[in-house]
């Protein structure tokens, strides 16, 4: 259900998505069984208008936040909090002046 929440909000060209499932988790036994983003969305989806997105008790890894950056070519604020997978994030930028 969580996936067709995320399809509707692109259909409609959203710039801005927050997906917070925090209030469904009250320990942090259960955040490890929080719900785990499918990488394969990532190729799914259209997030080329996205400005703004930001999960909270949403489990992505590293290769997650990667393809957002490589995906959202306007994406201007990446969050994340709560997510047991994403233990360290490398982040190279190249910025080319002309």
């Amino acid at each position: 259900m969580i996936e067709s929440w995320i399809h509707f909000a692109v259909v409609k060209r959203v710039h801005s998505l927050e997906l917070d499932l925090s209030s469904l988790f009250s320990s942090v036994k259960e955040l490890e069984e929080i719900y785990n983003l499918p990488i394969q969305l990532l190729g799914e989806l259209n997030l080329k208008l996205l400005t703004s997105l930001q999960l909270n008790a949403v489990n992505v890894s590293e290769e997650h936040m990667l393809g957002f950056l490589s995906e959202c070519p306007l994406l201007e604020e990446l969050s994340s909090t709560g997510a047991p997978s994403l233990r360290k994030l490398k982040v190279v930028a190249v910025v080319i002046l002309s």
